[in-house]
């Protein structure tokens, strides 16, 4: 199941093709500020979407740990 809405996977995109670009680096932060709603399978989508569209991270969490 995927859980990461259609327009995040367009941000990514957009931010990967601006950063090729511009020769910038991608930098992923994962904020967990509602611990009421985390579920793990959520941040693990992300890197799986990520994955998918073939987008690499250059610094930040590289794996989902299970927090």
């Amino acid at each position: 199941m995927v859980f990461l809405h259609l327009g995040n996977a367009y941000s990514f995109l957009k931010t990967k093709a601006l950063a090729e670009k511009h020769g910038a680096k991608i930098l992923l932060r994962i904020d967990d500020l509602d611990r009421d709603r985390y579920r793990p399978e959520y941040v693990q989508d992300i890197f799986d979407t990520l994955d998918f569209l073939e987008i690499p991270i250059d610094l930040g969490p590289k794996k989902s740990s299970g927090i």
